[in-house]
């Protein structure tokens, strides 16, 4: 397989959004945590896991979705972000919670944006499923909605 199989442009704007938004956003996001709820015991690890889960994980998937349809020229900047954020919000608990667990507990702080970024690595991946996905969550069937027009 070679290089003419890859999406060079989608490549190059996955990267700057990493670059100008994620990178950034995880520093600074960081930062403010630790400064405001120093140390590794247990009530501030619980206390950062409820922010990063409830404040950060949605601002950063916001970011991504916006950002990403505004690196692709989108008319509607917003609806990616209206339909998928709350779901991709959803998936990410299951993968940031224990892994933000760890990373507040355990990890130094000088560490955390390289911890997190080993982990984006796996994460970005998630979000470049759900990006392409088609239809909106059926939360009452638990199905997307367009399923039956695409059979």
């Amino acid at each position: 397989m070679g290089f003419e199989h890859f999406d060079t442009g989608k490549i190059c704007r996955y990267g700057i959004f990493g670059l100008c938004f994620s990178g950034p956003f995880n520093y600074g996001w960081f930062k403010l945590l630790d400064t405001v709820m120093p140390g590794k015991n247990m009530k501030f690890v619980f206390k950062k896991l409820a922010l990063d889960t409830f404040l950060g994980v949605p601002i950063e998937v916001a970011g991504f979705y916006v950002g990403m349809d505004i690196l692709e020229w989108k008319d509607d900047i917003l609806t990616d972000a209206k339909e998928k954020t709350l779901v991709t919000c959803l998936g990410g608990c299951i993968f940031w919670v224990p892994a933000q667990f760890i990373n507040f507990r355990f990890v130094l702080p000088q560490h955390r944006v390289v911890y997190v970024g080993a982990l984006l690595f796996i994460w970005a991946n998630f979000l470049c499923y759900m990006r392409r996905r088609h239809g909106e969550f059926n939360w009452k069937q638990g199905v997307k909605q367009n399923a039956e027009s695409e059979t």
